[in-house]
């Protein structure tokens, strides 16, 4: 937390990973994808693994679903792949590649994440253009967030005092998000404004 009580990005992390069920996709030295789901629940949760390789103009070029059991107050590792063979058969540009996991439960997407190869200094970013429609319910305000290009590490500022249910994360394009402003104190949120940056906008 910041001298003005905001979060800072490992926070959001942190408050990610102690979800009840979750997972967590990593990069080995080898070059190797490995997702490990996490269930902090009492009983087994059969669910569905969907990983998704995308350009980062929002095209699935790769998508592959397996079904799986996420034991009970317990870590495991899901899922192993070889991005690099996967690049080579779909003829895809690691650096403007994003893999996206996704845990559906019940029929909904109750987790998500995504991941690159490459690191970020050498991704092909380019500026892009993230749209923010906001609505206002009683207290709070519900961003509707989305992109064009490939949004590395978005980081959402406020004129108002606040903190944000999500942020430094990945935006997708062709994927929405929501992510919800609650103030500090209580007052007309009507004129309260937003900005979002990039971590392309550093390379400035």
């Amino acid at each position: 937390m910041d001298y003005y009580g905001n979060w800072k990005a490992l926070q959001y992390y942190a408050k990610k990973s102690f979800e009840p069920l979750t997972v967590l996709p990593t990069i080995t030295k080898e070059k190797q994808l490995k997702i490990f789901g996490i269930n902090d629940k009492l009983s087994d949760a059969n669910a569905s693994l969907i990983v998704n390789y995308i350009d980062f103009n929002g095209n699935v070029r790769f998508t592959d679903t397996v079904a799986v059991v996420l034991d009970k107050n317990a870590s495991k590792l899901l899922y192993e792949g070889n991005p690099e063979q996967v690049f080579k058969d779909k003829n895809l540009d690691s650096k403007s590649t994003t893999i996206w996991v996704g845990l559906e439960y019940n029929g909904e997407i109750i987790a998500s994440s995504s991941i690159q190869t490459e690191k970020p200094k050498s991704l092909n970013l380019e500026k892009p253009n993230i749209e923010i429609i906001k609505n206002v319910d009683d207290n709070k305000i519900v961003l509707q967030v989305s992109t064009n290009k490939f949004a590395k590490n978005a980081y959402f500022k406020s004129s108002l005092d606040g903190h944000f249910t999500d942020n430094f994360f990945d935006i997708i394009p062709g994927k929405q998000y929501k992510v919800t402003f609650i103030p500090k104190k209580s007052e007309d949120l009507s004129n309260v404004k937003f900005d979002v940056s990039s971590i392309v906008d550093t390379y400035e």
